[in-house]
């Protein structure tokens, strides 16, 4: 979901390698050494580039790749007016990454309700100053069920009718403070682990 990040923290260097900046709008993830995915509404008539393991946005010294071929999840849609289904966008790199790739999640019980789960992005911290980040921020969030995702009613938005399976929603404290931002489309949402993290939904749309 994308929103303000409150208490999102600078991410040290070589933490998220598989992490890329997409043409500086989108995030993605290095998932095979000549395969990312992002969000599906990342599509892109343009050229694009990858930028792969940075920490700070204007990184020289770190892999860039360009796009051969992007796929589309074939039964993506976009519902009302920012309501993604299937959001899914793989692509295809010119040449293979050297860099760590992250595990794609196979399990349909992970996250399990309250699991703590990590997003990551560097999109709009302020919101409302158009103000993209300069560094990758992480902030640590909760999965719910889908159930009570559309219950779930703030400021008069509600989610009544708009969640699907192909969703996962996160909380980020009793109020939400929490939250992955604007402009962090497609950036992984991973479960950590000591020996690798697990790649288990992208950013893509909320309230």
């Amino acid at each position: 979901m994308r929103q303000l990040i409150i208490g999102g923290t600078p991410v040290e260097h070589g933490r998220y390698p598989y992490f890329a900046l997409l043409n500086d709008y989108c995030g993605a993830a290095l998932i095979a050494p000549d395969i990312a995915i992002a969000a599906g509404h990342c599509l892109s008539n343009e050229k694009i580039e990858l930028k792969i393991g940075i920490v700070w946005r204007n990184e020289t010294h770190k892999e860039k790749r360009f796009v051969l071929t992007q796929i589309q999840h074939p039964d993506y849609a976009c519902m009302g007016n920012d309501d993604h289904i299937h959001d899914f966008l793989i692509m295809q790199l010119d040449k293979p990454s050297s860099l760590p790739i992250v595990r794609l999640n196979g399990n349909p019980k992970i996250p399990y309700i309250g699991q703590e789960v990590i997003a990551m992005g560097m999109g709009d911290t302020h919101r409302y100053y158009d103000s993209l980040s300069d560094v990758l921020n992480a902030v640590r969030l909760n999965a719910i069920s889908n159930n009570q995702c559309e219950q779930s009613q703030r400021r008069g938005h509600s989610y009544m009718d708009r969640i699907t399976p192909s969703m996962l929603c996160t909380t980020g404290g009793p109020n939400n403070e929490r939250d992955a931002c604007d402009y962090d489309s497609g950036s992984p949402i991973v479960v950590p682990g000591e020996r690798y993290d697990l790649l288990v939904a992208l950013v893509s749309w909320g309230e």
